[in-house]
């Protein structure tokens, strides 16, 4: 984002988006809870079953044994990604492991934004409380030039030994183009179900009054695009015999894209107004010295010798 970015517009918008999709949430009982609505109190910290320790938030209907995660929403203005890893093909066999999708986004100073804030403070310290005797690293919200900005990530692979029981996935359109990620899929590692991050845009349907989702592509996200991450906590256990409270992208939606679009045509209009205009430049190519009409050369200061042949008559 630049100055042509109309930022006191977008943040607008924001707070109107992200109220409109909070009540939404609060509206239908499968719909994944706001950032800014979790309730600590009704989730427990779950050990998951995989063979890598790792810790989630969960809910637990009647009788049910098998807690659900929790995944909330938070809707912001895209200010980092690297939803296609770059440099895949250049990637080493024991740095495959390591490639992940990343979104960051922004909340423009909106206090939707900052109570989601407030409310992942909360959450750390629900698993701070989880893990009493057991030092769990501080979290504290991400500050950029452009205001608090909240990230998530997820790995692309899982080792088999981590996941034995799972099945792998293919990957999502758009996030393979020219197929380098499939060919890391080795014995060992696998695109697991929980490596899987999705992407959605939203349609409006005026005769209805309905927003659908549709799939999209990683492709078609840009920074600047108002955008809704659906994302989970998750702890993880260092080298160092730390726990880490992390953020997990499950997925992605394309909320607006009409203040990316007009800054770039306020950008195009500027830079053609102050293109500088390119001065012509002569050229010399071939032998010009032998095609001429009146072939020259030059031997002394400035007389030039006439290179024509006498005529023989």
């Amino acid at each position: 984002m630049d100055s042509f970015y109309d930022v006191e517009g977008a943040a607008s918008e924001l707070e109107k988006i992200g109220q409109s999709r909070k009540e939404r949430s609060m509206l239908f009982e499968d719909a994944q809870p706001h950032l800014a609505d979790l309730n600590t109190d009704a989730y427990s910290v779950v050990e998951s079953g995989m063979s890598r320790k790792n810790w989630r938030l969960c809910t637990f209907e009647d009788e049910d044994e098998v807690g659900t995660e929790v995944i909330f929403t938070l809707q912001g203005v895209l200010s980092k990604c690297n939803l296609v890893p770059r440099h895949a093909k250049d990637c080493k066999l024991n740095q495959v492991i390591k490639l992940s999708q990343f979104a960051e986004i922004c909340g423009l100073g909106t206090s939707l934004f900052d109570d989601s804030m407030t409310s992942a403070t909360v959450v750390h310290d629900r698993f701070a409380q989880y893990f009493c005797g057991t030092p769990v690293s501080k979290w504290q919200p991400e500050v950029s030039p452009i205001g608090t900005v909240f990230s998530a990530s997820n790995r692309l692979f899982t080792f088999k030994t981590d996941a034995p029981t799972e099945q792998g996935r293919e990957f999502e359109p758009g996030v393979d183009p020219v197929g380098i990620l499939e060919r890391f899929k080795t014995a060992d590692i696998f695109h697991a179900p929980e490596n899987v991050v999705k992407y959605f845009r939203t349609v409006s349907d005026q005769e209805r009054g309905e927003t659908k989702h549709l799939q999209s592509f990683p492709g078609a996200f840009r920074v600047g695009d108002l955008v809704e991450m659906q994302a989970s906590f998750v702890a993880i256990m260092t080298t160092q015999g730390q726990i880490k409270v992390t953020t997990r992208l499950h997925a992605l939606t394309l909320l607006d894209t009409s203040f990316t679009y007009e800054a770039d045509k306020k950008r195009m209009t500027f830079q053609s107004r102050t293109a500088v205009i390119q001065k012509q430049v002569k050229r010399k190519i071939g032998y010009l010295h032998e095609m001429g009409e009146h072939p020259r050369k030059k031997v002394q200061g400035d007389r030039w010798e006439d290179m024509r042949q006498p005529s023989m008559g």
